[in-house]
Parts: structure tokens; sequence; C-alpha cells
């Protein structure tokens, strides 16, 4: 039977992780081992998955209904604005690649890096040093790419930084804003399109575990709604702090969580 406060537990660490660049994966490896978690973990993982799923819908639902009415045939939107709407789609589908391609490929081999919680710490302190790094690029150069600057070679860039990602401990949204910054968008545009692109590899991750479910629905619906609740909030928090250029706080944390990992958790 699930312990609830674990479910709870990990609802929480996936909402705010998953949003926040401190990688979503890590933490689950962490509290996992820590809280000896183990009932049916791919059941839960799809669950959190559709929560965070709920919660970017939820917070960018003006931009997914621009792109939407892109590629419908109402007559809501410009053809200026249409043509605007269905390059970005374009783009998070040319950037959406290079993670599914390697997640398929290498599936194996990344699953079997959850197991490794020294590696965790160790992705932890690359994933830090790769936020301050992006941060001060970015202050140097400044960000002055907008959609209509925007082309290909950025899309697959940022497609990487995702792929990057299935390593657990590296952040996903810290990879993906972070190639962003690297490619010279703006703030606001290397944010939205971050997690713009986390909704077509999402489903692509739960429409693959989806037919191995085996928990009690409520339970289930809970974790879902209680993620997608804490996500929400979770980017919130983030784009308040892309806009005060505060990823470098995220990197100090994500160094003392692997040190504490690499001192005190590898040895539980």
């Amino acid at each position: 039977m699930v312990n609830l406060a674990k479910l709870l537990i990990l609802s929480l660490i996936q909402g705010l992780s998953e949003f926040l660049p401190v990688s979503s994966s890590g933490h689950l490896v962490i509290v996992s081992h820590i809280l000896r978690f183990t009932e049916n973990q791919l059941a839960w993982t799809v669950a959190f998955h559709a929560g965070t799923l709920l919660s970017i819908a939820a917070f960018f639902r003006k931009d997914l209904a621009k792109i939407l009415f892109s590629v419908l045939p109402f007559k809501k939107e410009t053809r200026e604005e249409r043509k605007e709407q269905s390059k970005l789609l374009g783009l998070i589908l040319l950037a959406t690649v290079p993670g599914a391609a390697v997640g398929l490929i290498f599936y194996e081999f990344f699953s079997n890096l959850f197991q490794n919680i020294q590696l965790v710490a160790l992705a932890l302190f690359i994933n830090g040093c790769w936020l301050i790094i992006c941060q001060r690029v970015s202050s140097r150069k400044g960000a002055a790419v907008d959609l209509k600057n925007f082309g290909w070679r950025q899309a697959l860039l940022i497609g990487c930084g995702q792929a990057a990602a299935l390593i657990p401990g590296i952040s996903r949204a810290g990879a993906t804003i972070g190639c962003g910054y690297l490619c010279g968008l703006k703030k606001e545009l290397a944010f939205k399109f971050a997690f713009l692109l986390a909704v077509p590899s999402t489903l692509g991750a739960i429409a693959l575990s989806f037919n191995k479910l085996n928990c009690p629905i409520i339970l289930l619906c809970f974790s879902i709604l209680f993620t997608a609740l804490v996500g929400y909030l979770a980017l919130e928090i983030l784009s308040q702090v892309i806009k005060k250029d505060s990823l470098n706080y995220f990197a100090f944390y994500c160094w003392a969580v692997s040190l504490w990992i690499y001192f005190f958790v590898n040895r539980m």
C-alpha cells in the first residue's frame, strides 16, 4: 500500500523541482532513496509528468491557444500572427527531436542511471556550474534575439540541452533556458520556449508508460492535481527569477545539495 505522506512529499518535490532549474529527476532519486519509496515508481512518475503538464497548460494557456489557432482553420488571428505562431510550433517540434531520439535509442542506459545516486551528486554540481556560466554569458552579451530572428540552429541547440537533461541531476529547465541564453534569446522568449518545448516531450513520456499504470485511481488523481498546483507556483517563481537575473541562487543550491549527497546521503 502506498504511503500517502511519501506520495505527498514526492509530488511536492516534483512540482517544485520540475520547473525550477534544480532537476526534478535528481531530487526524486534522492528523496526516493531516503524514504525507501519503491512502490510502482513508474506509475507515480507518469502521474507527476501529467501534473506538471497541467501546470504548463494553465500557465501558458494563452500561448498554447495562439499556437493551436495557427494550425486550425479559424480566422481569429491575422496572417502575420498565424505565420509567427506556426514558426514557433515548427521550432518546438524541431527542438523535440534530439531528446526524443536519444531517449528512445538509449532508454535502458538512462533508466539505469536513476539507480546511481553518486552520479546525481556529480550532475547537480555540473548543473550549478552551467547556470553560473549561462547567467554570466547572458549578462555580458545581452539578450536581443526575438522570435523573428529565432532560427533552426538555435532550436536544435536548445533541443540538445533537453536531451542532456535525461541525465538525473541535470535540470531540463536549466539546460533549455541556459541554451536559450547562450543563443542570445530574449529572457522571456527563452523562458517561454523552454516550457512550451516540454509539452510534446512530456506527452511522449506519458504515452510510452501509460499502459503500464497499476495503482489506485484516487491516489493517482490526487498526485496529479497536487503536483499541478505546486508546479504552477514554481512557474510563477521562476518567471520572476528570470526577470531579476537570479539564476545564481539556484547554482549555489545545486552545489549544496551535491555536497550533501556525497557526504551524507550516499552513506545511508
